[in-house]
């Protein structure tokens, strides 16, 4: 088990600048259900842990929350406790999707190889423009919803770049497991993106 949960933390690291080497030797891993359920699990509790500490640095949600009956300065406490859930019905739903454009395309699909690329492509750009600004800089800022930068710099930081890398990685991981249409995968790619920022917007702040 040990093993192959450093397995699983290699293909994540070494994947952010070496994605297709990756696929490729998890394509062949027997284990790479537990690969992709080990990589979304890390990342979950790091977000988790993230969201706590907003929460003890009084830290607020700059845009409004649509969770009923929950104070702002009490939000990231309970995101910290349904991170780990959510994170899992994301990572299913976008192998899922994933999964169904590969078979619309007329291609041979195993919806382990789709857990794999799902939980790269969260895992990755979302530790990058989520995880790592929201520990190291945000509680730095002391408390309250006030930035540095604009709001303008702040949505593109959680939506639209990480949303371009996550379309990237789907439609690579796709083309370069199972050799998918190139159109299919950008489609695929837009689908996976909207579930999962469709998933994150009632409920992540």
């Amino acid at each position: 088990m040990l093993e192959r949960f450093r397995r699983a933390m290699n293909y994540w690291m070494f994947a952010v600048s070496r994605p297709g080497v990756i696929l490729g030797m998890a394509q062949r891993d027997l284990h790479r259900v537990r690969m992709g359920f080990y990589i979304v699990l890390v990342f979950s509790i790091l977000y988790s842990l993230t969201a706590w500490t907003l929460w003890r640095g009084g830290r607020i949600p700059l845009l409004e929350a649509w969770v009923p009956y929950i104070q702002p300065g009490d939000y990231y406490l309970y995101q910290a406790l349904w991170t780990l859930p959510w994170m899992l019905v994301a990572w299913l739903a976008s192998a899922g999707t994933i999964y169904l454009f590969t078979c619309l395309a007329g291609k041979e699909a195993m919806y382990e190889d789709a857990l794999v690329i799902s939980a790269l492509s969260i895992a990755i750009p979302y530790l990058m423009f989520w995880f790592i600004p929201e520990t190291f800089l945000l509680p730095a800022m002391g408390p309250g919803s006030a930035l540095k930068w604009s709001e303008l710099l702040e949505l593109e930081r959680k939506y639209a770049f990480p949303g371009i890398w996550q379309l990237a990685l789907v439609a690579f991981g796709m083309r370069r497991v199972n050799n998918t249409n190139r159109v299919v995968c950008l489609l695929a790619g837009l689908f996976v993106v909207g579930a999962f920022l469709g998933l994150y917007l009632p409920f992540m702040r």
